[in-house]
């Protein structure tokens, strides 16, 4: 099950809650924003179990906390890798890929087989591109459900908030990609969601209606 079914309810022996207070504590203490770039990309990266989500509930846990200097340093961190375009990213399957998902094996713990995926296209996303691909098509993952989609995407659109500038980079960026992105990132329903989450976010509609645009 991906870490972010779950949320917020994961039992403290998960560890979730150690590590975004280590993460908050390295992104407060750390002055370059080079090695705080290179930081959230590492953990994105180092993350093999539940990998990119991984990364995704760590953003959300630091969101919900009350250290508003991690939650501002963390969304400023952000806004600076949006300018460099340097986001972490993770990747999911490309859409209309032609792989047939039902003749594909799953292993345990309902990951897929990655032999099988070896010849797969595959994309990579921003936090919130991800989610709304995650939610919207078929890909590798088990389907996202809405209510842990809606959950995402608030609280890491409450987080990016606290910078201005990482507020109105992302949904031009967003924009942006779904005008001169590659063939083959998204789908008619994942392009259409993330048009309507971009347009409520620069419209400066709360978290919770940008995240129901995206739906």
């Amino acid at each position: 099950m991906s870490p972010l079914q779950t949320y917020p309810a994961d039992p403290p022996s998960t560890g979730w809650l150690p590590r975004a207070s280590r993460l908050s504590v390295v992104l407060k203490q750390i002055e370059s924003a080079d090695i705080r770039i290179a930081v959230l990309k590492r953990l994105s990266e180092r993350m093999d179990d539940p990998g990119y989500p991984g990364l995704i509930k760590l953003l959300m846990i630091v969101a919900e906390s009350d250290d508003r200097d991690a939650r501002r340093r963390l969304a400023d961190t952000l806004g600076i890798a949006l300018q460099r375009l340097d986001l972490p990213t993770g990747e999911l399957t490309a859409w209309g890929s032609g792989s047939n998902w039902n003749d594909l094996a799953i292993e345990p713990g309902n990951r897929l087989n990655i032999q099988a995926l070896s010849s797969t296209p595959v994309r990579r996303f921003g936090p919130i591109e991800y989610l709304v691909v995650w939610y919207c098509q078929k890909t590798q993952r088990p389907y996202l459900s809405q209510t842990a989609y809606l959950t995402a995407v608030r609280r890491l659109v409450e987080l990016i908030n606290h910078s201005e500038a990482a507020r109105r980079l992302y949904p031009a960026k967003i924009l942006s990609d779904l005008d001169h992105g590659r063939e083959g990132n998204y789908s008619r329903r994942s392009r259409a969601s993330l048009a309507g989450l971009a347009r409520a976010w620069e419209e400066g509609r709360s978290p919770g209606e940008v995240a129901e645009a995206g739906l």
